[in-house]
């Protein structure tokens, strides 16, 4: 954050790398566009300037309208990670509950990833929900969820575990890219949304209904 922070060896990852990883998760917190707005808006306010990194915070946490104060500080003040897994997943009257576990200091919005077998009934959306294809929908809850301190939050989804094929956690990599590679329940689906890292992409994954945070690693 000042000189007096100078990070030794690991300056050009602070400065180079990480900058990117923590706009990329607040895209994944208040969407994309908005970050893109929020930082043009930004660089037209203090151009020829010389700002200093909590200008930056005020500026983008009013261009956003968000109290961020949360976001900043773990992702410039500290070096906490996200550490999500799927703990569960169970069926109960034609609807499922997925258990979200929480094992890092830093929150980030729960996004799962549904994807329906091909022989299921026509698949049925839902209000935090986004359809990615014909056998996909992508649910997001907000950051909020872990603000009241559990480590655990329970997803509850309106289909039948039947119905369902695999479930992933964070399949885009917005905030456990850090810590760990997207987390999959299903039988040997690693990846719904043909999202593709560089190097090798690991994934935990288990048969639906059991437990997912003793996995087996597989890499696809």
């Amino acid at each position: 954050m000042a000189a007096a922070n100078y990070g030794g060896p690991m300056y050009s990852f602070q400065t180079y790398s990480k900058a990117p990883l923590m706009l990329s998760m607040l895209g994944g917190i208040v969407g994309d566009e908005e970050v893109w707005r929020a930082m043009s808006g930004y660089a037209q306010t203090w151009r020829f300037k010389h700002p200093s990194p909590w200008d930056y915070m005020f500026f983008m946490s009013e261009a956003l309208d968000r109290d961020l104060g949360w976001f900043w500080n773990y992702w410039l003040f500290t070096t906490e990670a996200v550490d999500g897994s799927i703990q569960s997943v169970v069926s109960s009257e034609h609807s499922t509950t997925v258990t979200v576990r929480q094992d890092g200091q830093m929150p980030s919005p729960v996004v799962l990833a549904v994807r329906f077998r091909e022989d299921a009934p026509s698949v049925r959306s839902m209000p935090n929900a986004e359809r990615v294809d014909a056998d996909t929908l992508v649910v997001t809850y907000p950051v909020d969820v872990w603000f009241g301190g559990s480590r655990t939050f329970e997803a509850e989804l309106p289909f039948d575990i039947g119905e369902i094929e695999s479930i992933t956690l964070d399949p885009r990599g917005a905030g456990s890219r850090i810590a760990m590679p997207p987390t999959t329940c299903g039988p040997g689906v690693t990846d719904p949304l043909g999202v593709q890292d560089t190097g090798v992409r690991a994934s935990r994954s288990t048969p639906i209904g059991m437990s997912c945070t003793s996995p087996t690693w597989t890499v696809s």
